[in-house]
């Protein structure tokens, strides 16, 4: 019924209502009273890290190989063009779909495979 956060305040989790936790305030009066028969919140669960989608230039290249910038430099001009467009981000998010694209163009050109394109498409584990 209530839940613990990471503030003063109480979170009741039937309606998802925030009680601060104010001895004038009728839901928290309502909870000290649930308390005092007994009963028990349920502790705070912080938050998951969402992942991280968004990597400086520098540290998206570092995940090519040496191999695949060298197809990508000498490849088709659209390849050519897209790495271009890369090294000229200030960042680079996979979840943009321009990424994807010219991710896909590599795939077509043949110097990575689908694989390799997912594992450059993943996200990070936040730290």
């Amino acid at each position: 019924m209530y839940q613990l956060t990471d503030s003063s305040a109480i979170l009741r989790t039937t309606d998802n209502a925030y009680i601060p936790a104010d001895p004038e305030n009728r839901d928290y009066a309502e909870y000290l009273a649930w308390v005092a028969q007994g009963n028990e919140a349920a502790p705070y669960v912080p938050p998951s890290p969402a992942p991280v989608t968004v990597f400086s230039t520098l540290d998206y290249f570092n995940k090519f190989t040496d191999e695949e910038y060298a197809a990508a430099r000498t490849g088709p001009m659209a390849i050519q063009r897209g790495l271009d467009m890369l090294i000229a981000a200030q960042f680079v998010d996979v979840s943009d779909p321009r990424v994807a694209e010219y991710l896909g163009a590599m795939v077509s050109a043949g110097i990575i495979d689908e694989t390799r394109k997912a594992e450059l498409l993943s996200p990070q584990e936040a730290a």
